[in-house]
């Protein structure tokens, strides 16, 4: 929760007011959802990748070479 008061923070200090006081129509802030969540995606989609490589990298090393 710590997280989102900071996040909340950084926000009104950038755009000098709030999420209450804002004004963005419904279908506004649902598109900006929409690209936060698929920035979110695309984050944790190369962290899989990441953690795919490390893995293969891993079983090399466990193995003594390739499979």
């Amino acid at each position: 929760m710590n997280q989102m008061a900071e996040r909340s923070n950084k926000g009104i200090s950038k755009y000098k007011n709030t999420m209450a006081t804002t004004r963005m129509d419904k279908i506004k802030a649902l598109e900006n959802a929409i690209e936060e969540l698929l920035d979110g995606a695309v984050y944790l989609k190369k962290a899989v990748l990441e953690l795919k490589e490390e893995e293969k990298e891993l079983s090399n090393v466990s193995y003594g070479g390739t499979i």
